[in-house]
């Protein structure tokens, strides 16, 4: 009656489990590890785009630098926050956004006095 039966179900027998083969380790450099883009965190590439366009449009690019700093900071942030700390650059997306936005507002601000004192111009004419 204690006898031991050969089904799996009701006596399980202890199997070694599937054989995984080992890679073997990556060369070692004697400058360091072997990877060392992959331990760096990145700065993104879109962060540094908002940036230097806010930059230029307080240089002559009135209005379409500053909106080029704001889209693309929005996007250097969306990919900063979702690549789970494998791109950097936060700040400079940010700064991005700021300049770009009021380089807007002025350049909006600037062109409707413009436009308001040509057509009282053309108004007093």
């Amino acid at each position: 009656m204690n006898e031991p039966t050969s089904d799996p179900i009701v006596s399980p027998q202890l199997s070694p489990g599937p054989v995984v083969p080992r890679r073997p380790a990556p060369p070692q450099s004697p400058s360091g590890p072997p990877y060392p883009d992959a331990l760096m965190p990145q700065t993104n590439p879109w962060a540094i785009v908002s940036l230097c366009a806010s930059l230029l449009a307080w240089c002559g690019l009135f209005g379409i630098g500053g909106l080029i700093g704001i889209i693309t900071g929005i996007v250097a942030r969306n990919e900063i926050v979702t690549s789970y700390g494998t791109q950097t650059g936060e700040g400079l997306a940010i700064v991005g956004i700021i300049l770009g936005a009021i380089n807007l507002l002025f350049t909006c601000l600037v062109a409707s006095c413009i436009f308001s004192v040509f057509s009282a111009l053309l108004a007093g004419l």
